[in-house]
């Protein structure tokens, strides 16, 4: 274990992956006790309200909401593993896992008189895996009920699908999913259409 840094977005969406964890013990036990860790637990660097758990040997967010306008900007997490011997005194090791949560800008303006197809926001989202564990597709999972916006699943650029042109002063609320098949993370954009002038 080791020393890894992540940095958010400003709110973050229950589930979203920050890290995968990897715990290794290469003593074989007499007993043939398994390899590997007994447990990885956050020990330090969390919040009275968690903000973060450990799930299937990854660190992901809870649904307790992460803001950088409140204030919650820096975390520093200690991870620990224990060795899975039956044997006492049981061995441990440690990583730091550092979250930065960045400001996002919430709002994306865009006036009722855009035409359709005009691409009017892009989602970035990275992966440290090569392929094909490392390609990422995307897809809008809630907000669209009325199909007004279309996301290029491979790109993660949106684009404007049906008119808006009745809807000045309307603010659509998406969230946007991204997968490389086993793991996802979510976003949230809010879109605000203006009148045109």
């Amino acid at each position: 274990m080791g020393r890894q840094n992540w940095a958010g977005a400003r709110k973050e969406i229950a589930n979203s992956l920050l890290a995968k964890l990897n715990c290794s013990d290469e003593d074989k036990e007499p007993n043939e006790s398994p390899f590997g860790c007994s447990s990885i637990t956050i020990q330090t660097g969390d919040d009275i309200k968690p903000k973060f758990t450990i799930v299937n040997n990854a660190v992901v967010t809870t649904n307790n909401v992460i803001d950088f306008d409140t204030g919650d900007v820096i975390y520093t997490l200690v991870i620990v593993g224990v060795d899975s011997s039956t044997r006492d005194p049981r061995k441990t090791g440690t990583m730091t896992i550092k979250v930065n949560i960045e400001p996002v800008n919430e709002f994306t303006p865009i006036s009722n008189a855009t035409p359709l197809g005009t691409e009017i926001f892009s989602i970035n989202a990275t992966d440290g895996d090569a392929p094909p564990h490392g390609n990422l597709s995307y897809m809008i999972t809630d907000g669209n009920e009325k199909g007004i916006f279309r996301i290029c699943e491979k790109t993660g650029t949106i684009h404007l699908d049906r008119s808006v042109a009745s809807a000045a002063g309307t603010t659509f609320t998406l969230t946007v999913k991204v997968t490389d098949g086993d793991f996802c993370s979510s976003a949230v954009l809010k879109i605000l259409i203006t009148s045109s002038c």
